[in-house]
């Protein structure tokens, strides 16, 4: 059976999520409190799997569909289980307003998607542009419990595994599936270093 029309269909589906992506990762900048950091990276993960579930569908390359799963199951639904109890072990402290970081993230977002879609094509100027905000709010959002920070890194790796995903369909996908399922264990353990002096402290 020829299915070259869901082509279309699949390219559609694939642009809204890389959309999606880069709403969330301004989302994640405007973000005041831990728990709601976390949930955003979680929801952009489940469109970065969407996003190469599509591609695999279009390319025929089905090590990104292997990769799509791997992120959805270790970013949209461990990490979420994961950092729960630690949130709730950090509990809340106080942020700066995100209004100022999230400006200049919107201004390199679009300055990313006009300069790069005539060339590289829209996907991959947006993916960029996701990867970009990320490491914005990586070093502009910092609070004492290291979660701003983590979130912005976790949203860059999305942008770059996009980035790379559309390009180049992930010829070295391994390495990447390996990292995509590393980074959120290693984002809860530089959490659970952050509670350790503060049991000693009380």
């Amino acid at each position: 059976m020829n299915l070259a029309f869901l082509d279309p269909i699949a390219l559609g589906a694939e642009t809204l999520a890389a959309a999606a992506m880069l709403v969330l990762a301004i989302a994640v900048l405007l973000a005041r409190r831990a728990p709601a950091a976390v949930a955003l990276v979680a929801a952009q993960a489940a469109c970065l799997g969407a996003a190469l579930l599509a591609e695999a569908w279009r390319q025929g390359r089905w090590e990104l569909a292997g990769l799509a799963v791997a992120t959805i199951a270790a970013k949209a639904v461990a990490l979420p289980l994961a950092s729960h109890p630690v949130m709730a072990l950090l509990g809340e402290a106080p942020r700066r307003s995100p209004v100022a970081p999230a400006a200049a993230a919107l201004a390199l977002a679009a300055l990313a998607v006009v300069t790069l879609a005539p060339a590289a094509g829209s996907l991959f100027a947006v993916a960029f542009a996701v990867a970009m905000v990320g490491g914005l709010g990586a070093v502009l959002r910092r609070d004492a419990q290291g979660v701003q920070q983590v979130a912005g890194v976790m949203v860059l790796e999305n942008g770059l595994v996009l980035a790379l995903g559309t390009a180049t369909g992930l010829a070295g996908a391994a390495p990447l599936a390996l990292a995509t399922a590393a980074l959120p264990a290693a984002a809860v353990l530089v959490l659970l270093r952050r509670i350790v002096p503060m049991r000693s402290d009380a």
